[in-house]
């Protein structure tokens, strides 16, 4: 985990080096939590089912670094973003009360906000990769692992859709507009025994996200 960490920074330092664009964005996310208590210990009986949903504000900062621009409304490119945020509403049993993730991902642009020369004041993005999760929990919460620990980290793939709306005029000031993007993450899931309670818990943990980013062309 720590050469995970290490990489996702290394990869931020470097949009901040190599990118032509910086973001700022304001996220509403949420994570919800899907567990089965089995108070039988074989699987057979005593199952118990809960659903519940974390919901944290985030802001974030973050580099758009180019990579090949064939036409003026077509390009690729790579995002490297740091995100943090705290919870301000649940109705999950299991509690989480901040996070903080590192997501970079390739990310395919068309129309407004592929390219510093695009002339479309509309654009449309889809991005994939990878997101580090550093999650606040309750200390002593048997849900996420058996040693309850206060941080609980994980690795899991990254995926959004964006649109990009771009109505100003476009001379130096491309990068003066606004994208909103849906997130979201594949299920993370995992067992464990909790000796203390005397039950297997098994959860699955969703994440998705919207978000209002700004973002704009370094000088």
């Amino acid at each position: 985990m720590k050469r995970t960490l290490l990489l996702c920074l290394l990869a931020l330092v470097t949009a901040r080096v190599s990118g032509q664009s910086r973001e700022l964005s304001l996220s509403l996310s949420n994570y919800r939590i899907e567990t089965i208590e089995d108070s039988g210990g074989n699987g057979s009986h005593g199952l118990i089912s809960f659903e519940g949903v974390n919901r944290l504000f985030n802001m974030g900062y973050g580099y758009y670094i180019p990579v090949y621009n064939p036409a003026p409304n077509f390009g690729l490119g790579v995002n490297a973003t740091i995100t943090g945020g705290i919870r301000w509403s649940s109705d999950a049993d299991h509690e989480i009360y901040a996070d903080l993730g590192l997501p970079v991902t390739a990310t395919l642009r068309y129309g407004a906000g592929a390219t510093r020369e695009a002339y479309s004041p509309v654009g449309v993005g889809i991005g994939a990769g990878y997101r580090l999760n550093a999650v606040l929990v309750p200390d002593g919460d048997p849900f996420y692992v058996e040693d309850d620990p206060v941080v609980l980290t994980f690795f899991r793939p990254f995926m959004f859709v964006e649109l990009v709306l771009d109505y100003q005029k476009r001379d130096h000031s491309f990068f003066d507009n606004l994208k909103i993007q849906f997130s979201i993450q594949p299920v993370y899931s995992h067992s464990n025994y909790a000796s203390d309670l005397g039950i297997n818990i098994n959860s699955k943990m969703h994440y998705y996200s919207i978000s209002f980013i700004r973002f704009n062309a370094f000088n």
